[in-house]
């Protein structure tokens, strides 16, 4: 019992001791806490990140950075963020710093929540971020994200059975270079339905459809009106074009959904490729796996298809970093952690792990790529790579309620693809007329008239 007691006496004391050596160690220092939606592998990569830095350039600069995700999701996040600035009963004290997409940093920055990031860092170290992902965080001419990492679309290919099909039928007049259009594409499934009764494409997101179909074809599809009110752009032409390109090929069973994500419908054999994010892309399935068999198949990774003839646009994908509105002292610590993760030999391990490349022009090169984990994620950032130096990376004009006008543009396509499932070939072919399309846009106006 003695010998219990001394034990638990001595290990009293050396805890003692070691709080006591943490408080010496941190006395003064500024404390941070960032808020994130992280979790799993991204979440422990974060937090290796931010142990690294308090380990080193924090301890120099005598700053201590603690990280918390607020959920598995970004809506989680956001109404954390959105309760907090509003002081909600119940609500937690705004972090430091934050994760965010434009649309919940601008009504935070509308409630005097953001602090200008312009504030901190230097023309030359703006100058080595990729321009078009910089241009994005800027609301009313200041700069109120950063953007650390990010991703894109692209094509993603089960190159195996396509191979198959075109060795089969070497006379049908389709090959790789259809798929780099959203004609192309049409063209290609037509054929493909037509000689084995299946769908070939699906897609992911279909509010990135909207947008950045809508800006190849040259129209924001978000903005201001005369009177500086946000909505949606109702530019019909637009509209008619992006529902024949996607939806009545969908009636017609060119085009398929069936699982949550489109990855998943190439792993039961339901289509062939899908438009997704490249974030995504690791998850590309090694093999189909149907009722009656299951095979291997290699995967072909496709720069975002355009409209023939039109704009190369794509999706500049992913959340930043804003800083709140504290003091000047917590808001210049929180900058100096955001330059050190910025910075070409810290972006690397966190970029790898969440799947996003690093936005800074030293950061994305070619050890990058060559130093990814396996053939498929350094064929997946080659093509993340090109895109960004062939294409204009695009994030929609953001304004008040805009994540609103986002979900009601998906969920009106989802709901008329959900419908067709329970129709007849009859009732199908009634939803291929101009008629049916101009009620739906119709619809759709009165419905966004009332956000």
């Amino acid at each position: 019992m003695k010998i219990k007691k001394i034990l638990a006496l001595g290990l009293m004391i050396v805890n003692v001791l070691t709080f006591t050596s943490c408080m010496q160690k941190h006395k003064n220092s500024i404390s941070l806490n960032i808020w994130t939606y992280y979790n799993g592998e991204i979440e422990q990569s974060f937090q290796n990140t931010i142990d690294e830095f308090n380990k080193t350039k924090g301890a120099e600069e005598k700053i201590v950075v603690s990280s918390y995700s607020q959920g598995t999701s970004v809506s989680r996040l956001t109404d954390a963020l959105l309760a907090s600035a509003n002081n909600e009963l119940g609500s937690k004290e705004m972090p430091d710093m934050f994760i965010s997409y434009a649309d919940c940093a601008y009504e935070l920055d509308r409630l005097g929540k953001i602090a200008s990031i312009d504030d901190y860092f230097t023309k030359s170290e703006l100058s080595n971020f990729n321009q078009d992902f910089l241009t994005e965080g800027y609301f009313n001419k200041e700069l109120k994200i950063l953007q650390v990492a990010k991703s894109t679309e692209a094509l993603y290919v089960n190159k195996t059975d396509f191979d198959k099909f075109l060795n089969e039928n070497p006379n049908c007049g389709v090959s790789y270079d259809d798929l780099k259009t959203m004609e192309g594409l049409a063209r290609v499934a037509k054929i493909y339905k037509e000689k084995t009764g299946k769908a070939f494409f699906g897609r992911d997101s279909l509010d990135n459809y909207f947008v950045i179909g809508a800006k190849q074809l040259g129209i924001d599809i978000f903005g201001y009106d005369s009177n500086n009110k946000y909505g949606i752009n109702f530019n019909k032409e637009t509209f008619k074009k992006l529902w024949d390109s996607y939806y009545i090929p969908y009636v017609k069973g060119y085009f398929n959904s069936v699982g949550k994500f489109r990855s998943n419908d190439v792993k039961t054999g339901d289509i062939l490729c899908y438009i997704g994010s490249t974030a995504s892309g690791g998850y590309f399935p090694d093999s189909v796996v149907t009722k009656d068999e299951t095979h291997k198949i290699e995967v072909e990774i496709i720069p975002m298809p355009i409209f023939e003839g039109k704009a190369k646009v794509a999706a500049g994908q992913g959340a930043g970093f804003c800083i709140t509105k504290t003091s000047k002292e917590r808001e210049k610590a929180s900058a100096i952690f955001l330059k050190w993760l910025c910075s070409k030999e810290n972006i690397d391990g966190f970029a790898k792990s969440s799947g996003y490349f690093p936005v800074t022009k030293d950061g994305f090169d070619d050890n990058f790529i060559n130093t990814q984990k396996n053939d498929v994620y350094k064929k997946n950032f080659s093509v993340c790579k090109e895109t960004i130096e062939n294409y204009t990376m695009y994030t929609n004009v953001v304004g008040s309620k805009g994540s609103e006008y986002r979900d009601l543009l998906k969920k009106s396509l989802e709901e008329e693809l959900s419908a067709l499932k329970s129709l007849s070939t009859e009732e199908k072919q009634n939803r291929l007329t101009d008629e049916y399309f101009n009620q739906w846009f119709t619809k759709l106006q009165e419905k966004a008239a009332t956000i």
